[in-house]
């Protein structure tokens, strides 16, 4: 059989591409009944569990689950479960949905489930609260037709509806849940892999698959060797920095992402919470020669939270400061000590950054802030946690390198909302600024396109000044 090669890659230093690499199929799974190939994929991450309350996003992501809407490639939001979605008047909104989608039993998508799966997702899934009020009404209009009223006007309802909060969940009697993706769970073990059969009824056609594998390769180096032999036929999330030496051998496909590999302060750490230091901290870095180290010039710098090219927000300049910087630390009484390393009033000036191995970007880049500000008098110890979430939920930490897709429903709300607002659910950083929490709510609160975009560009502001 020939073997196209395919690597698959997420991006890159501060804002990403999403690349991929594998071969033709394997096959190892193959029903001896059915023509259709197996796919067997090396990944660093696979669902923790089958209870999409707990594991949406790699149900979504892994072809069990689906939403209402879904985003383009180029960030806009078209129709997905749905078929069309109308704004009616500033705070209604009516969802027509596809009339041959069902679920894995044969049930249909009717507009009484889709009450029911959004209804679910507020009482099971936590943060669904932030993205869609629970005091929407949701009534079925009639067999395919569901009308929602929002308690005030919410322009990015169609976004949300595509978030990993939403995912159309009808629950089974045995205690299982059933979707409506193209992928019906066999097995999972979650410190292994995870299998799947084609579902033939799925309302987009039968899959071109007959089932797949994902196997749980968090090592890249491990991967690409199982890609090599034959084990595998795709691999996901290969650090950038290898695109280079791979190109050739395998088949690279790269599309733009909107994942951005960011330093996350934390603002109750007595260091951090010093101004100068933030400051001094983001004004040193040479982001252009972070993305050449880690992600061999495959990211593109962003200087605010999301994507250059998605023009959001101001962009501050990126080149480095450093003299800036050192004035910075210098007026406020950061004095460099003896050996090198900068103190004030007797605390020196040690930072300790996190980082973890899911994202194979993210511990060079630190390493690389690390040496970077070396020399301006700060001393750094570059920490790679076990589990990233229990590291940012304690108290022992100054400053995490961490990664997120920041336009998951192609609006920007969705970040600000769970990131920066006071009680955000990853707002691991426990910053607070009722200045934006008021204009994430105004945001929120919104119709007008262009107030929307000025409003958005005020709360970007706020966070880069």
């Amino acid at each position: 059989m020939h073997r196209r090669r395919f690597l698959g890659l997420s991006s890159a230093a501060v804002a990403g591409a999403g690349l991929g690499l594998g071969t033709g199929p394997v096959g190892t799974l193959a029903q001896e009944n059915d023509a259709r190939p197996v796919l067997v994929v090396a990944q660093n991450f696979i669902p923790p569990s089958l209870d999409p309350s707990a594991s949406s996003y790699e149900l979504i992501s892994g072809g069990q689950a689906e939403t209402l809407t879904r985003v383009t490639d180029d960030f806009g939001i078209e129709p997905w479960l749905a078929e069309s979605i109308t704004q009616v008047d500033p705070t209604t909104w009516q969802i027509a949905l596809r009339q041959n989608a069902t679920f894995w039993d044969g049930a249909p998508v009717d507009a009484e489930a889709v009450v029911a799966s959004l209804h679910w997702s507020w009482a099971s899934i936590a943060g669904s609260e932030g993205f869609i009020d629970p005091e929407t009404a949701i009534t079925a209009v009639d067999a395919w037709m569901v009308e929602l009223v929002t308690p005030a006007p919410d322009a990015a309802l169609p976004n949300n509806l595509a978030s990993l909060y939403f995912p159309i969940v009808k629950p089974g009697e045995d205690g299982s849940y059933l979707l409506t993706g193209p992928y019906i769970p066999d097995e999972l073990n979650p410190d292994e892999s995870f299998t799947a059969t084609a579902f033939d009824g799925h309302w987009g056609g039968a899959p071109a698959f007959a089932a797949l594998e994902a196997r749980l390769v968090p090592d890249a180096n491990t991967a690409i060797l199982a890609l090599q032999s034959g084990e595998v036929d795709l691999v996901s999330s290969v650090p950038v920095d290898m695109v280079d030496l791979i190109t050739g051998e395998f088949e690279v496909a790269s599309v733009e992402g909107s994942r951005v590999h960011h330093v996350m302060f934390n603002h109750t750490s007595p260091l951090m919470a010093d101004p100068a230091v933030r400051t001094a901290f983001s004004l040193a870095i040479d982001r252009a020669t972070l993305n050449e180290l880690a992600a061999s010039g495959h990211g593109t710098v962003t200087t605010n939270p999301f994507p250059a090219s998605s023009s959001i927000g101001a962009q501050p300049p990126a080149d480095p400061d450093p003299d800036g910087a050192a004035t910075l630390l210098d007026e406020a009484g950061w004095v460099l000590g003896d050996d090198g390393v900068r103190e004030r009033d007797g605390q020196r000036l040690e930072l300790l950054i996190g980082s973890y191995a899911g994202r194979p970007e993210l511990t060079p880049l630190g390493i690389g802030i690390q040496d970077q500000l070396n020399d301006l008098g700060f001393a750094i110890e570059v920490q790679e946690a076990a589990d990233i979430t229990e590291f940012l939920s304690g108290d022992d930490w100054d400053a995490s390198m961490y990664s997120i897709n920041t336009l998951s429903t192609g609006d920007a709300l969705y970040l600000l909302n769970a990131a920066y607002v006071t009680d955000g659910i990853y707002n691991y950083g426990r910053y607070s600024n009722p200045a934006l929490d008021e204009l994430v709510a105004e945001i929120q609160s919104s119709s007008d396109t262009e107030e929307r975009s000025s409003l958005i560009d005020q709360a970007v502001a706020l966070l880069v000044g």
